[in-house]
């Protein structure tokens, strides 16, 4: 897709007059949508400011003259990075506020805003959107890779530190320091990186000897099934997300994709194929692809399976706590805990 005409990453007048004037051509309102935000991630990725500033532009006018047929958070959401790479972090909060409300309307819409917004909050700060922030955090939690657990904890340890919390605040302090993937979440500025890792340092020092250990097994376990299901259907059947479809969709056959246990050798065999092009394992491409696919290996599980539901990581965590023996940590592998089917 990268030599397509909506993924241009310059912007001269002639690039401008030729996106343009195929635009025009294009048969729906929805194709046009969807177009101009691609072509404005496009321009984002660039990291330039003249790119981010056309994009700014390009997504705008997608949420304004096509707001039916928009991808409104996916939209939202770029619009916020766009921010972010051009230092308006107040902009840039605003913007995920509006991801967060979408995904309110929409639960099934996931983008990472909560805990991109949460960090944000958290190092500028802004004391008024704590709370804001810890309740996005709690209604959508990111817990699938490193650097999401990273934000999540580190982001927790700051606000609560601010909030008088200290003990509580040093718990999450040194979940954070565990996590090795904090230098690749958000695209850290390593001044900003090694700032927030001085402050933690301090705060899981600091805690007490004896405090208490949170006691979040009590709580209910919250289920991930509609999410992981439709993420499964997507993986199944790239149709769906035409625009976006999974990394290496044409490998796939969505015909032979039946959630039935002799379809996952069809998946073998493209990861096998996947794995060849060695995508980075710190990019968006890598993170999807292994989010849907595992989304579909435990789709099959639970389809094949009886009384068996999804938690996510932190369910699972809570769940393993009433347990001696833990489970041996293997990424993204579907495992049975607590008479339930996880995926982490």
């Amino acid at each position: 897709m990268a030599g397509e005409w909506y993924c241009k990453r310059t912007w001269t007048p002639a690039h401008r007059e030729d996106f343009f004037r195929r635009l025009e051509r294009s048969r729906t309102a929805y194709h046009k949508a969807q177009y101009v935000v691609i072509q404005a991630e496009t321009l984002k990725k660039t990291k330039k400011r003249e790119a981010l500033l056309v994009a700014l532009e390009l997504l705008e006018m997608a949420l304004t003259k096509w707001p039916k047929d928009v991808q409104t958070v996916r939209a939202q959401y770029a619009i916020a990075e766009c921010y972010v790479g051009l230092g308006d972090l107040p902009r840039a909060v605003e913007a995920h506020r509006q991801v967060i409300a979408t995904m309110r309307r929409h639960p099934n819409w996931i983008m990472p805003s909560p805990v991109e917004f949460a960090w944000l909050v958290a190092t500028i700060p802004m004391p008024k959107f704590y709370k804001e922030a810890l309740a996005a955090m709690d209604k959508f939690p990111r817990d699938y890779t490193a650097s999401e657990r990273y934000m999540t904890n580190a982001s927790r340890a700051l606000i609560l530190s601010a909030s008088g919390q200290k003990a509580k605040a040093g718990d999450f302090a040194q979940a954070a320091l565990n996590e090795a993937g904090g230098k690749n979440a958000f695209g850290l500025q390593k001044s900003t990186y090694d700032k927030v890792q001085k402050t933690l340092r301090k705060l899981a020092t600091g805690k007490p000897k004896k405090s208490k250990p949170m006691k979040a097994a009590h709580r209910k376990i919250k289920l991930q099934d509609k999410a992981l299901s439709e993420l499964a259907e997507m993986f199944a059947s790239s149709k769906l997300v035409a625009y976006d479809p999974t990394p290496g969709a044409k490998l796939l056959d969505p015909s032979r994709l039946d959630f039935t246990v002799k379809s996952l050798r069809f998946v073998d065999d493209y990861l096998a194929k996947m794995r060849k092009q060695r995508l980075p394992e710190d990019g968006d491409d890598y993170c999807k692809l292994v989010l849907c696919c595992g989304a579909y290996v435990g789709e099959v599980i639970l389809r094949n399976s009886k009384s068996k539901t999804y938690i996510g990581w932190t369910g699972r965590a809570r769940c393993e706590s009433t347990r001696r023996s833990p489970i041996p940590a293997r990424p993204w592998a579907v495992q049975r805990s607590c008479g339930t089917a996880t995926m982490d």
